[in-house]
């Protein structure tokens, strides 16, 4: 499970998320973490909610992304994940905990920031992506990010750096990770296959980190994924 992550908000972590989902294959889910402010389920053209399951994610919760609404020329587009209705009902802690287990990609949209909220998924997750700008408050954000997936033990995989078509060498210096660009683009942006180069790119990374080793930590149904929501 990958925490895409960000220390600021704007920077592009639920397209990244979505983009991700997408070049990871038709057996990748994107997930909604950012349970306050969710808005990957209208990115993805699917409806908000769990369709009724009270123990998500069951096997028909997750809704297929909308090709139509992607307009993104790819075989597949990946399941969604929602956030839920009435977030108070559910426990994003063993939410997280439950999709640690699955085997396929898993790709969760975390809130911003350096919260509970956001330091949950990241402790639950196998690996970060930090997504960022190239914007001194955004670089600021990333990099304290990086930092606290750090001190919770989660690897940073990589480092997504959105509208530009290139990473400047001083940006890449301030991660210990590899970084790759998305150009910026116009709605629907996963429908340009620059952007979608650049989350191919991502993906390459992801899937060699993997291979090598990178992004093995497992939180077990007892571990420590309470983001203090219930």
């Amino acid at each position: 499970m990958l925490a895409v992550t960000g220390g600021k908000g704007g920077t592009g972590t639920t397209v990244s998320t979505l983009g991700l989902a997408v070049a990871l294959g038709a057996d990748a889910l994107a997930v909604d973490a950012d349970w306050t402010l969710p808005n990957l389920h209208a990115l993805a053209g699917v409806g908000r909610g769990w369709g009724g399951e009270t123990t998500p994610p069951e096997r028909d919760a997750p809704r297929r992304a909308s090709p139509r609404h992607l307009r993104c020329a790819r075989a597949a587009a990946p399941r969604v994940l929602s956030a839920p209705p009435v977030p108070g009902d559910r426990d994003r802690g063993a939410v997280l905990r439950r999709l640690a287990t699955r085997e396929a990609p898993t790709v969760v949209d975390t809130p911003s920031g350096v919260g509970p909220q956001a330091v949950g998924p990241l402790r639950a997750a196998d690996g970060a992506v930090v997504v960022t700008t190239q914007c001194a408050p955004a670089l600021r954000g990333a990099r304290k990010t990086a930092t606290i997936a750090d001190a919770v033990d989660t690897p940073v995989i990589a480092v997504v750096v959105t509208r530009t078509a290139r990473v400047p060498a001083a940006v890449s210096r301030q991660f210990d990770a590899p970084a790759r660009a998305v150009p910026a683009a116009d709605p629907p942006v996963l429908a340009d296959e620059r952007v979608m180069a650049g989350y191919d790119r991502v993906a390459t990374v992801i899937r060699e980190a993997t291979r090598d080793g990178g992004g093995e930590k497992r939180t077990t149904a007892t571990g420590p994924a309470d983001d203090g929501q219930t």
